[in-house]
């Protein structure tokens, strides 16, 4: 394994070194005590040059790809998770200098888990769990109210090679300010953990929404949602890469708003000549990587076309028992639209569920995705309230 290292302090904010960062009982791994020896000496953690891998199972690592000539594992477990920075940001570059990061929206706080009560968790995987918290009264400025808290273990991190894919996701969410994109409020770290402080969202996952499938006129609302935001990445040069119905979950103002961008990839982190690894959840994943294919902005429009597949039958269009027969059905395009499903919607779920990306609705232009006759009578500008003036970090 090659020697890989947390980011940076800064990244979440201050932190004590004198704890370990591994489970109780654990001896810390080498990597972290290179890590916290390097802060000591004032030296910058460097990143890993392997791209990294899924926080739950990507399907690069529970399932071998259709084309690897490898069987079938039996025993694998039908989803798999992402992680951002698929082909990461090539090195070894002798240009110029790179601009400094811009300074972050939301503040990098000293807190520790000791100044929240837990009210109860609201997710989890395997090196992280979100759970619903409330600051404590006497607590320092900065985080106020209940908010949702992402607790992502720093051993675990480690062990998964997740340590590109943290500090991305924290830096992307920071960047972004859209009604449709979760908020991050804060971050801070212990000796444990890393975490992000994000608004609460009450109003339930579309996952619950869909159950046995929505009417038309339903599906039509939420994917119009879906569009606005993909629109939005896409105009920041982000791709999310694992939209499904679990990410999209419904804010205060009645609309959904996507969560967890731990598979998103910047499109110009992406190494020129170097296929990207496949990422987010297998069910999901764009028949493009399964060919080698580059990430294009409409790799997302592949995920609309399965949101709206989803809404309208109740399951996704591609699903078996194990994640490699899931993957195989994608690189063969082996789906059906049920005869039910509304001609309209029919029409966009195989033009956006097509192999070559370019030939997807909106793959050059969002406003073709927004013509097709599926979205007739949309006011595209109301779908989202008008977002409020941003708020200075306390």
């Amino acid at each position: 394994m090659p020697a890989v290292m947390l980011p940076e302090p800064a990244s979440f904010g201050p932190m004590s070194l004198s704890e370990s960062c591994s489970p109780p009982g654990a001896s810390p791994p080498k990597a972290l005590e290179d890590l916290v020896c390097a802060i000591r000496l004032g030296r910058s953690p460097s990143k890993s040059p392997s791209p990294c891998s899924s926080g739950r199972r990507s399907p690069s690592e529970g399932a071998a790809p259709p084309d690897a000539g490898a069987p079938p594992d039996a025993g694998g477990s039908p989803s798999a998770g992402g992680s951002p920075g698929a082909g990461g940001s090539p090195g070894g570059s002798s240009g110029p200098a790179a601009a400094p990061p811009p300074a972050p929206r939301a503040p990098r706080l000293e807190l520790s888990m000791a100044d929240f009560e837990v009210l109860g968790q609201l997710g989890e995987g395997s090196y992280s769990q979100v759970v619903l918290a409330r600051i404590r009264a006497g607590s320092p400025p900065g985080a106020a109210g209940e908010v949702a808290l992402k607790v992502m273990d720093k051993f675990l991190v480690l062990r998964e090679k997740r340590l590109d894919a943290v500090k991305l996701e924290r830096d992307v969410l920071d960047e972004l300010t859209h009604p449709g994109v979760a908020r991050l409020l804060f971050s801070f770290q212990d000796a444990r953990s890393l975490y992000l402080g994000m608004g609460a969202l009450r109003g339930g996952e579309l996952y619950d929404r869909i159950g046995a499938g929505m009417g038309v006129a339903e599906a039509r609302e939420a994917l119009s949602q879906v569009v606005e935001v993909v629109d939005y990445l896409r105009g920041r040069g982000v791709v999310h890469r694992d939209l499904k119905p679990e990410n999209l979950v419904y804010g205060d103002h009645g609309r959904l708003v996507l969560c967890d961008f731990g598979s998103c990839l910047r499109l110009a982190d992406q190494a020129e000549g170097r296929p990207p690894a496949l990422e987010g959840t297998a069910e999901y994943v764009a028949v493009e990587c399964l060919d080698k294919g580059p990430v294009t902005p409409a790799y997302d429009l592949w995920g609309v076309g399965c949101l709206l597949y989803q809404m309208l039958v109740g399951r996704p269009p591609f699903r078996e028992a194990t994640e490699y027969l899931t993957l195989l059905k994608i690189k063969e395009l082996d789906f059906d639209v049920p005869a039910s499903v509304d001609p309209d919607a029919a029409d966009l779920i195989r033009g956006l569920l097509q192999r070559d990306p370019m030939q997807r609705p909106g793959a050059r232009d969002m406003d073709e995705l927004r013509r097709h006759p599926f979205f007739r009578g949309v006011d595209w500008g109301a779908v989202y309230p008008e977002e409020p003036a941003e708020e200075t970090p306390p």
